[in-house]
């Protein structure tokens, strides 16, 4: 009787040892083939990625859109919201004002976390350009940004649905950095969530204990009030203009 215990206690714990072997083998080819997927997933979004980059070295915009996928989506960091027919208005721009881009320009995936056909992906961005400075001669700009980007496998491949802006690293004219105008950014983002009425009533608010207080930067808000004009925000654009022009009432360029 014993040994028949001890047989099957030794039966028992091979057979445990073979089910433990057999899950952590299957464990193992489940986490391969996983691996396997991800890196395949990379490779594809990684070669799309690039040839964003050749197309906006040769401002091909039709290249550059074609790696939208439909109904595409991003918000920039200062919270505003933009659509793929943003984005060719700003490409539009960019075709007008850069001269050329640098082969340092490039777009690198730092992780990628794969989920059946969708792909979400952490990318860091280097943009080096030369553009026409203040005085007309060329300058270089150097800017990096952060992204955390949805992207979706359809028939056309690997596209890109929702980019969300993360962070932005230092910006570099002509080899100088330019302050960024990070609390700029906040009352922005303060027009992009709430409105404009309610950016009036905080830049109001924040004067009348302070008249010196500095909400943003002159350039900050002009810019913005350009935005919204893209936006067909024409009545919402004059009230930034005005904001801007009674923050910084000795500026022209707010006139």
């Amino acid at each position: 009787m014993k040994r028949l215990l001890l047989f099957l206690t030794i039966t028992f714990l091979c057979l445990n040892i073979t089910v433990g072997v057999r899950e952590s083998s299957a464990q193992n080819a489940a986490g391969s083939t996983t691996s396997q997927s991800e890196d395949e997933a990379k490779r594809e979004i990684q070669a799309r990625l690039d040839a964003s980059v050749e197309a906006m070295k040769k401002k091909d915009m039709t290249a550059r859109l074609a790696g939208l996928a439909p109904g595409f989506t991003g918000k920039l960091k200062d919270g505003d919201v933009v659509t793929a027919k943003d984005l060719e208005r700003s490409f539009e721009q960019q075709h007008r004002s850069i001269i050329s881009t640098s082969d340092e320009t490039r777009t690198v995936i730092d992780s990628i976390k794969l989920n059946g056909n969708e792909a979400t992906i952490h990318i860091s961005q280097r943009f080096v350009r030369t553009v026409p400075g203040n005085d007309g001669k060329p300058v270089e700009v150097r800017t990096s940004v952060t992204h955390r980007e949805l992207w979706v496998k359809t028939e056309r491949g690997w596209l890109v649905k929702y980019i969300e802006e993360l962070e932005q690293g230092p910006t570099l004219v002509g080899g100088v950095e330019v302050p960024q105008d990070r609390a700029g950014w906040k009352f922005v983002k303060i027009v992009w969530d709430e409105g404009v009425e309610r950016a009036q009533a905080t830049f109001e608010k924040a004067r009348k204990k302070d008249s010196q207080v500095v909400l943003f930067q002159e350039a900050t808000l002009n810019n913005l009030g350009y935005r919204l004009i893209q936006k067909g925000r024409m009545k919402d654009a004059i009230k930034i203009f005005r904001l801007n022009t009674k923050a910084y009432p000795q500026a022209a360029n707010t006139y």
